[in-house]
């Protein structure tokens, strides 16, 4: 077991002599202080301390305050009350507010308070382990939810890639369908005017028109206009240049 690091708290000088004889040990580590004010400045500095022993009286403040500062501060300190008369109604309610872990009814005996403080410390190392495991599997689960949402836009971004994939594949396909069905109907063609009409059949599968017209490049400066003649009136024009 690690030291028992503990803060007494009491205002009459041989009380605070008798306690940390009691506790003069390898085993513990005493800090002690005559006034709320200077045990709050020792538990600030040595944030390992574990339990607080603390009488009642303190001059014209009272031990329960005190550990009502402490347990907004120090939430997991086991803190233990010492008393020279016991109140019921006082024991009560410190209990139920979680500020007083045991009461110890002055004169005290040695053996029962030095079993009193040894639990208490027992009881903050498993708070204080309980807490750091709490803070250990969040942090864990604030990684892994990191680690999922980094998956989930992986995936996502992998699925859209294999869609826009497969829908290019399709495309293509269909464009080598469509060239493939082309140069089979061209090659069956016999004059201008069949192939004019293979091209146009072809071409309204993909663009919607009533009529079009192909301009053939003769030369430079000479174009030649083939326009078939059509009883529909001319509202979309597809016009290819080769």
């Amino acid at each position: 077991m690690d030291k028992i690091t503990m803060l007494i708290v009491d205002d009459e000088q041989y009380v605070l002599s008798a306690l940390k004889r009691l506790f003069h040990s390898p085993k513990y580590e005493v800090f002690c202080a005559q006034d709320p004010a200077n045990a709050l400045e020792l538990l600030e500095k040595n944030p390992h301390i574990g339990v607080i022993v603390c009488d009642q009286k303190l001059g014209e403040n009272e031990g329960t305050d005190f550990f009502a500062k402490t347990k907004a501060t120090h939430p997991d300190i086991s803190r233990v009350l010492l008393t020279g008369y016991f109140n019921s109604q006082i024991a009560q309610n410190s209990l139920l507010k979680g500020e007083v872990y045991r009461f110890v009814t002055k004169p005290w005996n040695d053996d029962d308070l030095m079993m009193t403080v040894e639990n208490s410390w027992k009881r903050y190392e498993l708070l204080n382990q309980n807490r750091k495991l709490l803070n250990l599997i969040r942090s864990q689960n604030e990684h892994l939810n990191h680690l999922t949402l980094n998956l989930k836009n992986v995936i996502e971004n992998r699925i859209e890639r294999t869609v826009q994939s497969q829908k290019a594949i399709r495309a293509k396909k269909i464009q080598l369908q469509i060239t493939h069905t082309l140069i089979k109907r061209l090659s069956r063609c016999k004059n201008l005017k069949e192939i004019f009409k293979t091209v146009l059949i072809e071409l309204k599968k993909l663009i919607p028109f009533d009529t079009a017209s192909i301009v053939v490049q003769l030369n430079p400066n000479q174009y030649l206009l083939l326009n078939p003649k059509t009883p529909f009136q001319l509202r979309n024009c597809f016009c290819t240049k080769a």
